[in-house]
């Protein structure tokens, strides 16, 4: 995972409107990114 990625999940983890569920889908699809980039 580069900074970029990483700085974007830690901004999307700290926004508190956003329900945990979508929180949640998020990150998988970005972790998900990332495993595929490497």
């Amino acid at each position: 995972m580069n900074s970029k990625e990483f700085n974007e999940m830690i901004v999307f983890l700290m926004i508190p409107n956003v329900p945990m569920e979508n929180r949640v889908a998020q990150n998988n699809e970005i972790l998900n990114k990332s495993a595929q980039s490497e």
